[in-house]
């Protein structure tokens, strides 16, 4: 599938390894943002875990809209653009 891509989760991101799936630039302005924020990200990440639809929200410095999706099957989180 073009334009997917697996990242990582940086050390200390999540309790455990999770892979990031989905748009590229999506996947670099949640790292900008973890490396700002840390605490904000892991908020973030467990809003997603939690919600009854799996997803939570952010907005990157340019203004853009990202949705975190998480994949409960496979445990893995996709970001998506919004809108």
């Amino acid at each position: 599938m073009q334009g997917r891509k697996a990242a990582r989760a940086p050390v200390g991101l999540a309790l455990r390894a999770v892979d990031f799936t989905g748009d590229p630039e999506g996947i670099a302005a949640l790292k900008a943002l973890y490396a700002r924020d840390r605490s904000y990200v892991k908020f973030l990440l467990g809003e997603a875990r939690s919600n009854t639809d799996y997803t939570a929200r952010f907005t990157d410095e340019a203004g853009r809209k990202w949705a975190v999706v998480f994949e409960p099957r496979s445990g893995n989180l996709a970001i998506k653009p919004e809108g």
